[in-house]
């Protein structure tokens, strides 16, 4: 499975499902987003400076690799007008 790196010109965010953050036991800040992939399942957009390094390190203590497809988008990435992290859930 690959991970979409959301990028503007200013900062990241990695698509992580739900599902997964709330298994590594992870509490993103509220630098990071939430929203549903294409397929209707709820995803968080974490940041890259603090929230995607956590995730890096849980899945690197777990011996998982992972494997990232960098989006890069010109002007301010659609990822800022979704919801925060926290602010409201995701429906499942």
């Amino acid at each position: 499975m690959a991970y979409h790196y959301h990028m503007d010109g200013d900062h990241g965010w990695l698509e992580v499902p739900l599902v997964e953050v709330e298994s590594l036991g992870l509490s993103p800040s509220r630098y990071s987003y939430q929203n549903e992939n294409d397929d209707g399942e709820p995803v968080v957009l974490l940041e890259e400076d603090c929230d995607m390094a956590r995730f890096l390190e849980a899945k690197k203590s777990l011996g998982e690799e992972v494997r990232i497809e960098e989006h890069y988008e010109d002007g301010e990435s659609v990822v800022r007008s979704f919801a925060r992290y926290g602010e409201g859930r995701v429906a499942r």
